[in-house]
């Protein structure tokens, strides 16, 4: 059968948009579909019988590209010509045109299609033509302009989605293709709501290689760049909870404006949780879990209100209350500076309490445990001065143990009076001496013959060498002697009387390992250096910055202290 076919559009209407559709219909979504009506000719006359209709669509009156699938439907019953069919290419319009191309052929045929020229232009219905692109649209409502509810309760199911098709490689330092702006003279730009157990107010993913999720800035005043309040909150969730399952940063916060005196990021709480907490689940990470950099330049060592160039303070008003508190198996809390006079930790107290207010704490509870460690193969593990009337270099309370040597000014012991022990103190200087010296005593009784063997230390001629000896008598006087020198740990007395008492001395040098190893040699040069310094100035008259002894990084703070103690 040799037929010859066109088609006439008579009537094309579109479905309209969800985001117009009346109050009364949002419960039932519109779909995508569409009805086509048309009127077919059949050599030159209406068709009648049936046909084989195929509907593609076009993004071009002739050529271009095909939109979306074809759509066949078989055996299409025509009445005078006339013919109509619920087309459905999926979601295909996003506001560019849109051409119909119709092939039909006779029904119950396996022929060719003949492909109907021209292509049928869908033209926009009245209320569609307010979604064509680009959008922009004015009104007046209280309950919001655009309201989108999915009921769908499918994690992979959102509400709306935004596209941008900037450039992939963006070098600017701001992006200037943005998905979603929201401009506003007063109020609230984005507001979202969630009321479901588990969702997100906001939901930001990145799947590039590089940018962020979430961007904000505030360019005209010195407000926040993001403020979230709970004060409605009902429960204990975070303010805030961002995690990253990638390598990149959870967070980053900078300021870029050299003049700012407001910081990167600060947290406050007044409740009973933490301000901050910051963990690290891998046990095998080489990088910190708080890594705080400062490069702003300050005094060598921050004193009163000047405290630039610190990368983490830490500050507690509260009675008992701690600054900064670590805990850790290798360190707690590392400090470093790499700087001449510079501090990995400082700290510092301006409280009263006596010994009780500290500006470095440490506790160890275990067994063999350290509150305080100071390590240093070159200068000193720990410095300490103090030149106010009172004021102590350092204080212990209890037993100290020194396995080196003891350098010292002066030394005493200090004992509560026994004669007045609630009142006063008692002092006695150290015996000093130019070799490493130990003393013995005692007091022994002479027999019959006027002679007596006194017994030492099992330890004595394994420790000492160089033995002197001095006798008195007790009672009365005679010619005593030393009638045998000390041999296996004992000397013996001689020349006295009967039943004499004689008090003995007996002085050894050190010669145990150690002693052998560290001599003291009474008389030393001082290093060039060193030279024109003094451990005591004040003492020879000399002005405070003559001042040995304190390390060349803090020598400045050093100096400041005690010129303010009062010391010149």
């Amino acid at each position: 059968m040799n037929r010859s076919v066109r088609n006439v559009l008579m009537t094309a209407a579109l479905c309209a948009s969800p985001l117009l559709l009346s109050q009364a219909m949002a419960a039932t979504p519109q779909g995508t579909s569409f009805t086509y009506q048309g009127r077919l000719t059949d050599g030159g006359a209406p068709a009648n019988g049936t046909y084989d209709i195929q509907a593609l669509l076009f993004d071009a009156a002739a050529g271009g590209a095909q939109v979306g699938s074809t759509l066949t439907f078989n055996d299409v019953s025509i009445s005078n010509g006339v013919f109509t069919e619920s087309l459905d290419f999926g979601a295909q319009f996003n506001g560019s045109s849109r051409w119909v191309e119709l092939r039909v052929r006779p029904g119950a045929s396996v022929g060719a299609y003949t492909t109907l020229t021209p292509r049928t232009l869908l033209d926009s219905t009245p209320y569609a033509q307010a979604l064509r692109l680009p959008l922009t649209e004015t009104s007046s409502a209280i309950s919001g302009l655009v309201t989108l509810t999915n009921s769908n309760v499918s994690n992979s199911a959102y509400v709306m989605k935004l596209t941008s098709g900037g450039p992939s490689n963006n070098t600017e330092s701001f992006v200037y293709q943005p998905v979603l702006i929201a401009d506003t003279n007063d109020g609230n730009g984005i507001v979202s709501l969630v009321n479901s157990f588990g969702g997100w107010a906001y939901y930001g993913r990145n799947e590039g290689s590089s940018g962020t999720v979430f961007r904000g800035e505030n360019a005209a005043n010195s407000g926040s760049v993001i403020s979230i309040d709970t004060t409605f909150a009902t429960n204990s969730s975070p303010v805030i909870d961002a995690s990253t399952m990638g390598t990149g940063r959870v967070g980053s916060f900078t300021i870029n404006n050299s003049a700012s005196t407001s910081e990167a990021f600060r947290s406050t709480t007044d409740g009973t949780g933490r301000a901050g907490m910051f963990v690290n689940t891998n046990n095998t990470a080489t990088v910190p879990t708080l890594s705080a950099t400062s490069v702003a330049t300050g005094d060598s060592i921050p004193n009163g209100s000047q405290e630039n160039g610190i990368a983490i303070k830490g500050e507690s008003t509260g009675g008992f209350g701690i600054g900064v508190m670590g805990k850790g198996v290798e360190a707690g809390v590392f400090g470093y500076s790499g700087t001449t006079g510079g501090a990995g930790v400082w700290g510092k107290t301006g409280g009263g309490g006596g010994d009780v207010s500290t500006g470095v704490r440490g506790d160890g509870n275990g067994a063999g445990t350290s509150g305080v460690a100071a390590f240093n193969n070159f200068g000193n593990a720990i410095y300490g001065q103090a030149q106010g009337n009172g004021s102590k270099a350092g204080f212990f309370s209890g037993d100290v143990q020194i396995t080196g040597n003891l350098s010292k000014g002066s030394g005493s012991f200090q004992i509560d009076h026994p004669l007045d022990p609630s009142n006063k103190y008692l002092y006695h200087s150290f015996v000093e001496a130019p070799n490493m010296m130990n003393m013995y005593d005692g007091i022994v009784k002479l027999d019959e013959k006027g002679e007596a063997t006194v017994q030492l230390p099992a330890y004595f001629e394994a420790l000492n060498v160089d033995y002197r000896y001095q006798l008195t008598c007790v009672g009365g006087s005679a010619p005593v002697y030393i009638a045998e020198e000390v041999s296996h740990n004992q000397f013996k007395i001689a020349g006295g009387k009967p039943g004499m008492k004689v008090s003995w001395l007996v002085t050894g040098t050190r010669n145990d390992p150690y002693a052998q190893y560290h001599r003291i040699v009474p008389e030393v040069e001082k290093a060039p250096a060193d030279k024109g310094l003094y451990l005591h100035p004040k003492e020879y008259g000399q002005p405070v910055e003559k001042q040995l002894g304190i390390p060349a990084g803090l020598h400045d703070e050093a100096v400041r202290h005690m010129k303010a103690s009062g010391v010149n």
